[in-house]
């Protein structure tokens, strides 16, 4: 959030940040603890959408691309 507070304070422009997705996420670390690559995927995706609301609070706005 704090990354997109400072781009919204410094532009009038549209922003963007590049969130990658939980299954692209879940296929590049190294699981040394949930070794079901469904329930990483999963908890992944609960991280990424909180980290997404935090982007949006931050100022972010949606975008269709």
């Amino acid at each position: 959030m704090r990354d997109a507070q400072f781009l919204r304070a410094n532009t009038g422009r549209t922003i963007k940040m590049t969130v990658p997705g939980p299954f692209t996420m879940a296929q590049q670390c190294e699981d040394q603890h949930y070794r079901d690559e469904e329930a990483l995927a999963l908890d992944y995706a609960a991280a990424l959408n909180d980290e997404i609301k935090d982007l949006f609070r931050g100022g972010r706005r949606r975008s269709a691309a």
